[in-house]
């Protein structure tokens, strides 16, 4: 998220803002895709252990920013980032969270 900032943060006369913002968060999505990083394999956990994957932590954080710059710049870039997440479906905690942001959301940006 930092890295974005700057870069939608950026004068117009700096060579930033010639930066395709969404490329960016393609590529920082990519890079931390569950499905290519090493971790816990399945049977190491608990039953009462769920495990919250980069992707999960990026949906609500992106959701949260959203939120916070209220229709400000970069709010296209990140809301299309979201659909690029592979966030896991069978963390219920998780999905309680998103669907409280996501009516948030909807609220803030008069969806």
């Amino acid at each position: 998220m930092p890295t974005l900032q700057v870069i939608f943060d950026a004068p117009r006369t700096s060579p930033l803002s010639d930066i395709d913002e969404y490329n960016v968060a393609e590529l920082l999505i990519q890079l931390t895709d569950p499905k290519q990083l090493s971790s816990k394999s399945k049977t190491d956990l608990t039953n009462t252990e769920t495990v919250m994957t980069s992707h999960d932590s990026l949906a609500l954080k992106i959701c949260n920013e959203i939120i916070e710059i209220d229709n400000g710049y970069g709010v296209q870039t990140l809301a299309k980032s979201l659909t690029l997440l592979d966030v896991s479906m069978d963390n219920d905690m998780l999905a309680k969270d998103l669907k409280t942001l996501c009516t948030q959301l909807v609220e803030v940006c008069n969806l």
